[in-house]
């Protein structure tokens, strides 16, 4: 662990150097959405289906109730609001 940060600057520095001499002759293609059919078609091969995949940001059930009671004072026991 000691020599961690050593590692880091050394290894970093090293790829840093050796990523801009391959991006000054590296000649950019057209942007496409390839990659997103290929995904597509990787996740059916292994038998996944258009279920939600990974990572999730924001969970369908964060944006249903809260948790915080009402602040209405009609009432005499709090109630979950939908958001």
């Amino acid at each position: 662990m000691g020599n961690s940060l050593l590692d880091v600057c050394v290894f970093g520095r090293r790829s840093g150097v050796s990523a801009a001499e391959w991006a000054k002759t590296v000649q950019p293609a057209a942007p496409t959405l390839a990659h997103v059919t290929m995904w597509m078609r990787a996740r059916l091969d292994v038998g996944l289906t258009d279920a939600a995949s990974s990572p999730v940001i924001l969970p369908d059930y964060t944006r249903k109730t809260s948790m915080l009671p009402s602040l209405s004072t009609n009432q005499a026991e709090p109630e979950l609001q939908v958001i």
